[in-house]
């Protein structure tokens, strides 16, 4: 519809037979495949997938055109229990390695970037999506499933744009 095609790389947080760096690898190996076919690449996260989405990014910032985050859990972490860390002992390590992550994109790495938030979020505290010097937009939705289900279907148009936007900035 916005002339990008999808592709779907569930990072599974809870599956313990994999480490961090085994789905860190897995999310690579897929975006590395579709660029030796000679595709761009943008990345959206969503939620916990925000982490894993900016650290991707990282990893091939050079060949990625743009990255979209979607009620993305990039703060210090400090509103998520315990006891969630320990079923999703993964997205802990990928908390944990964020801010060495994020100290590695330069500010125009950041212009690529951009943060989708609701107005209200009962999960993921809003001060938690920000990210300095990335592009931040509020979606005229509440609550974290809605916006997420909101912005990556009728709502796409916003993520959609500014990444078409980074792709004529870069070809």
């Amino acid at each position: 519809l916005y002339g990008l095609h999808g592709h779907c790389h569930p990072v599974v947080w809870s599956q313990r037979a994999e480490t961090f760096d085994d789905k860190l690898a897995g999310v690579l190996h897929e975006i590395d495949d579709l660029l030796a076919a000679g595709h761009l690449v943008s990345i959206v996260g969503s939620s916990a997938g925000a982490s894993m989405a900016l650290h991707v990014y990282e990893a091939r910032k050079k060949r990625i055109t743009g990255v979209t985050l979607i009620c993305g859990e990039i703060g210090d972490g400090a509103n998520i229990s315990e006891e969630y860390f320990e079923k999703n002992p993964a997205f802990k390590t990928s908390m944990e390695r964020l801010p060495k992550t994020l100290s590695r994109l330069s500010p125009e790495d950041r212009q690529r970037v951009m943060s989708v938030r609701p107005i209200y979020d009962e999960i993921v505290p809003i001060a938690d999506t920000q990210l300095d010097g990335a592009r931040m937009t509020t979606a005229l939705s509440l609550l974290h499933a809605p916006t997420i289900g909101l912005m990556l279907t009728v709502g796409f148009y916003v993520p959609g744009r500014f990444l078409r936007q980074q792709v004529r900035q870069q070809h």
